[in-house]
């Protein structure tokens, strides 16, 4: 259980200080917590004035620095909303406390439009803190008034950066690139540390030291400090002895030439951090961090060393399918007889008639591993699970092997002509089996350019037999259960039910427990995924169902601002309505950071701030409906596009 405190607890708060910014003017602000007890985490939404706009990630979320004088072992996750509110998350894995009692514990770059002018506000609203036992305390809303130029004049502000332009690279290239400094008022000098991606090297001095070189049109009378940290660090000193300043408000002040390995390819960052800029009279300020991209080009993979798949010998029934993961993701896969089974690109097996086939899967450079696959009618297995091996070819492999090993399907499981209806209070809904299986979960190919970092790492989940509702919660057997209504869009029954919180969905679920003796639930993350995807039977589109939104969906551009009945639109492969529209659908558990690691029937952490909630809706925008797309919300949240659907 988790207690909720609202509205008190005054000493407790999240806020930003009142500042002044010119027009066209980058800043970096800090977001402060005051705090009498302590805390492991927060949440909040930031919402900016009309002309000011917050530093972006390569992939487009929010950028957000953590202060790790009070948080050193926290993650932050944040993202846009569609109304124009930016949602940023702070939270430790280990439930570690913010350290301190005041001061900043966040930091972001704001910049402003060149026509920013006037007094505004920025608003810090549904803010909620949780402690290490899980109280959860919410304080007031907080604004921070910002004062934009008068009568065309800028405030002064003693404010600079450095940073590094975005490039690319060829695999085994060197290539000269610029440390870049923009400052709205004079500096003397600097010093950072560089943090470079594994497969790129900065050019060294004949002593070992890292090798740069000043722009003399801005530094004419400075020397730098360069050395290698223990860590990895890169350290640079640029400092005048006379106190000169350096010249000009924006360009290059260093150069150095970098060097990327045969095999450096892809996406990766350069970070700029630790940064301290100092003004002729000695005042020392300290920038956000920086970051660029370097994109790789041409490298080649190393070649694979030793290949191992997720088993070495299985039984499937005909007809069926069974995935196969190796540990490289660059392999060929191959059946020693496409007419017992048949293999695709992606591992998936189907067998196809009796007999025995070995599917192999060969990296480039030739390392390859293979796994048995015996396919079988279910006949062939009784009930109490004995193998007929009469056949000559199965009882040689019987003899050679020993005992067949514990299956790697789930034989007899339900197809979609299983699925079960039940009748409440004279209102019938359907539940639709989905066989268990291993997939790979988050931001695979299919939504890769447009996911956000919490769809990150791809992981193997492995999921048992369940069954999942083939539509959304009705408003009809809501209100068959409950006897009431809660939703925004009324008018007809048939629409999905909304405007519900995590614990109005828990009630639900009791109330149809008990009026049908069975065990309902809500979806695990993994399973909303797994069934959205179309499971054993995916096609791997990127919406659920297909790779055409408006086959399968009602969101921002086709709904008219409203739900629509359930079932209006297309199915996907397990024969599931509206999983990448009409409403947004609660999960079971509570939100946290993917792991890289393979899970088995994963159920989330034991706490936590936010509840994890899947699936697009009449509101989102296309590439917000994907079937990887993860939100969040506190568990009392209630929206008119955030209903749910049930497992059991």
């Amino acid at each position: 259980m988790v207690l909720v405190i609202v509205g008190t607890m005054a000493a407790n708060r999240l806020y930003i200080e009142d500042f002044s910014i010119a027009a066209g003017e980058t800043r970096q602000l800090a977001v402060l917590m005051d705090n009498d007890i302590a805390f492991t985490g927060f949440q909040f939404d930031l919402v900016l004035p009309e002309g000011m706009s917050i530093e972006t990630k390569a992939n487009g979320d929010p950028k957000v620095t953590i202060n790790t004088a009070r948080a050193d072992d926290h993650q932050t996750v944040t993202n846009f909303r569609d109304d124009g509110r930016i949602s940023i998350l702070l939270m430790s894995l280990a439930s570690t406390e913010i350290m301190g009692n005041s001061g900043a514990v966040l930091f972001f770059n704001v910049t402003t439009s060149s026509d920013f002018s006037g007094v505004h506000q920025i608003s810090i609203i549904n803010a909620e803190m949780t402690t290490e036992a899980g109280v959860s305390v919410k304080p007031e809303n907080t604004y921070c008034t910002v004062t934009g130029p008068a009568n065309g004049e800028d405030p002064e502000t003693p404010i600079g950066r450095l940073y590094m332009d975005d490039f690319t690279i060829n695999a085994g290239q060197t290539k000269q690139v610029a440390l870049m400094m923009d400052n709205e008022t004079p500096f003397t000098g600097f010093q950072f540390d560089m943090m470079l991606p594994e497969g790129l090297a900065i050019e060294t001095k004949s002593n070992g030291d890292p090798k740069v070189t000043i722009n003399t049109d801005r530094a004419d009378d400075h020397q730098t400090v360069t050395n290698f940290r223990d860590d990895g660090r890169i350290s640079i000193l640029m400092m005048s002895l006379n106190s000169t300043e350096i010249l000009g408000t924006s360009g290059a002040v260093l150069y150095f030439n970098l060097t990327a390995s045969e095999t450096f390819n892809g996406n990766h960052q350069i970070v700029i951090k630790n940064i301290e800029m100092t003004s002729p009279d000695g005042i020392a300020i300290n920038p956000v961090d920086t970051f660029c991209t370097v994109t790789g080009i041409g490298g080649v993979n190393p070649p694979v060393e030793s290949i191992e798949l997720n088993t070495t010998m299985a039984k499937l029934p005909l007809g069926k399918t069974l995935q196969l993961n190796a540990n490289s993701a660059e392999v060929t896969w191959s059946s020693s007889d496409l007419n017992v089974a048949t293999v695709d690109e992606n591992g998936l097996v189907t067998a196809i008639s009796d007999g025995m086939v070995a599917i192999t899967a060969t990296a480039a450079n030739g390392t390859s591993a293979w796994c048995a696959i015996w396919c079988y009618r279910r006949g062939d297995v009784n009930e109490n699970g004995e193998t007929d091996i009469s056949d000559v070819t199965l009882l040689i492999n019987y003899l050679l092997k020993g005992t067949w090993p514990e299956d790697n399907v789930q034989p007899d499981t339900p197809t979609s002509d299983d699925s079960v209806v039940y009748t409440v209070n004279g209102v019938s809904f359907t539940m639709v089996p989905v066989r268990g299986g291993t997939f790979s979960m988050g931001a695979t190919v299919e939504t890769d350019s447009n996911a956000s970092e919490i769809e990150s790492p791809v992981h193997d989940v492995t999921l048992s037999n369940y069954y999942i509702g083939q539509t959304e919660v009705t408003q009809e057997l809501w209100q068959a259960v409950m006897g009431s209504n809660p939703s925004h869009y009324t008018g007809d029954l048939q629409h999905p039910v909304e405007n519900v919180n995590y614990e109005d969905c828990q009630a639900f679920i009791t109330a149809l427990n008990n009026l049908t003796g069975e065990h309902f639930r809500l979806p695990t993350e993994a399973e909303w995924e797994y069934a959205a995807r179309g499971g054993s039977l995916s096609h791997r589109y990127m919406f659920s169902g297909s790779n055409d939104i408006n086959e399968v969906a009602w969101y921002k551009d086709n709904s008219g601002a409203t739900t629509h009945p359930v079932a209006t639109k297309a199915a996907n492969e397990l024969g599931l309505y509206d999983m990448s529209g009409n409403v947004c659908e609660w999960c079971g558990e509570w939100f946290s950071l993917y792991s890289a690691e393979p899970q088995t029937n994963p159920t989330g952490p034991e706490t936590g701030m936010s509840r994890v909630h899947r699936g697009g809706c009449l509101q989102f925008l296309e590439q917000n409906c994907a079937v990887t797309r993860r939100n969040y919300f506190s568990p009392g949240t209630v929206r008119s596009y955030l209903g749910l659907r049930l497992v059991k």
